[in-house]
């Protein structure tokens, strides 16, 4: 499994795997307190779609966090799904929205 990198954000770390799977998301990592699935094309200009992938404590994303990666994820959608199209192999179809 490879990585591919995403946007760059501060103090976060944000990519996809060559070999992932739908729902097309990417993971975004801060340091050892947390990492999530971000849902990019789930996503709305209110909402950031993610679940918790794992957290070290107790406490997730701040809502600093959520703020700064929806806006991320919101100027490079388009982008994203170009790059996951390209990168990612998987043996099913594309059928999320």
């Amino acid at each position: 499994m490879g990585r591919v990198d995403c946007f760059k954000l501060s103090a976060l770390l944000c990519w996809f795997n060559s070999n992932d799977h739908l729902p097309h998301h990417i993971h975004v990592q801060k340091g050892r307190d947390w990492e999530i699935r971000v849902y990019f094309l789930r996503s709305t200009k209110k909402t950031l779609s993610f679940d918790i992938k794992w957290q070290s404590t107790k406490h997730g994303p701040t809502a600093k966090d959520i703020k700064e990666i929806l806006a991320a994820v919101l100027e490079h959608r388009e982008q994203l799904l170009d790059e996951w199209q390209l990168k990612v192999k998987r043996g099913i179809q594309d059928d999320d929205s």
